[in-house]
């Protein structure tokens, strides 16, 4: 069950990342026309537009969503799982002599 989530989550997270590759050319194809010109410098606004710190209005858009703080019970729950692999791996090792 838990196996059919995941890749139903990676099936969703390739769908996502051929939406926005599409979408990309699809700006570009349309950005430069029916003519065959060269392709734009990187001093143009759109390359600049890719050094910006925040997003665009298009990138809100279509670009995934991501929480930007983790909650403390996830911080919790990692910390314990690696004392637990700690005092695990530690006690092989008295065990295994």
């Amino acid at each position: 069950m838990a196996e059919q989530r995941m890749i139903a989550a990676a099936a969703e997270v390739i769908d996502h990342e051929k939406a926005v590759v599409e979408h990309i050319e699809d700006r570009e194809l349309s950005s430069r026309g029916s003519s065959s010109s060269p392709k734009p410098s990187i001093d143009s606004v759109d390359d600049a537009s890719l050094l910006q710190d925040f997003p665009t209005e298009e990138e809100q858009q279509i670009l995934r969503r991501v929480p930007d703080k983790i909650p403390l019970k996830v911080f919790t729950i990692a910390f314990v799982e690696l004392c637990e692999r700690f005092s695990y791996y530690g006690t092989t090792v008295v065990v295994s002599c």
